[in-house]
């Protein structure tokens, strides 16, 4: 991971409360997103998040599923407990080292704007452990920012302007084909891209953003969406050693 300071830079519940706003910008870019994982989302008895942060996904879009979230930030986890925990919905700090280690299988994976944050063989890594914490017909949901579309200026964008840049946590950078690839070695893997232009719109009027997003979906993006979106299977003859 980048030397990044999450716990000092980032204050507990921080994208929590923009998402709780339900209008704006980042509100809608944070919903498209949410939305789109969410849809991938297979039913299932057991459901991972990685890296869920303040809990924002797990809590407003996870329905009758045992679900755990996971994050290494103990103030986001606090928040995550504190806001979204029920009985069937916790939120834990530690690492999938120690999930492997204690024989957990979920039947999904989901991992939102994790990937980017590790450098590239920590990544390899990474897929391997979520391959064995999946049950056989499991599935893995991830997604990534796109840099083969408009997101490296939205990203300098953010770095500008936004209380939280992205120039130090952001350390591995992808486009489509070079996810696919490395997904590819452990799963086998499909690749789209989400969230074009528009949260954008929100600028003009928030009605208009579902109906342009709709507009934009009917033709893939054009390849050209913000974010990648990847779902991966457990290739049969995958090699977990």
């Amino acid at each position: 991971m980048s030397d990044y300071n999450y716990d000092a830079d980032i204050p507990a519940g921080y994208y929590d409360d923009i998402y709780r706003r339900g209008f704006g910008v980042q509100y809608w870019w944070h919903h498209l997103k949410f939305s789109a994982v969410a849809n991938k989302i297979p039913p299932s008895n057991r459901w991972l998040d990685i890296g869920c942060g303040p809990g924002t996904f797990l809590g407003n879009f996870n329905v009758g599923n045992d679900a755990v979230g996971l994050d290494l930030s103990a103030p986001q986890i606090d928040y995550a407990i504190r806001t979204y925990g029920t009985t069937n919905c916790a939120f834990v700090t530690g690492t999938l080292e120690e999930l492997v280690a204690k024989g957990e299988k979920f039947d999904v994976v989901s991992i939102i704007e994790v990937v980017e944050h590790l450098h590239y063989s920590a990544v390899d890594q990474l897929l391997v452990q979520i391959s064995q914490l999946l049950n056989p017909s499991g599935c893995v949901v991830l997604t990534t920012p796109n840099y083969r579309s408009l997101w490296p200026l939205i990203e300098l964008a953010v770095n500008t302007i936004s209380r939280v840049s992205y120039e130090d946590q952001h350390i591995n950078k992808y486009i489509p084909s070079k996810l696919q690839r490395q997904m590819s070695r452990v799963f086998d893997t499909q690749v789209s891209t989400i969230v074009g232009l528009a949260p954008f719109m929100a600028v003009v009027s928030d009605k208009l953003v579902a109906p342009a997003n709709k507009l934009g979906a009917s033709f893939l993006h054009f390849g050209m969406g913000n974010l990648i979106l990847a779902t991966g299977r457990i290739k049969p003859t995958t090699n977990l050693r």
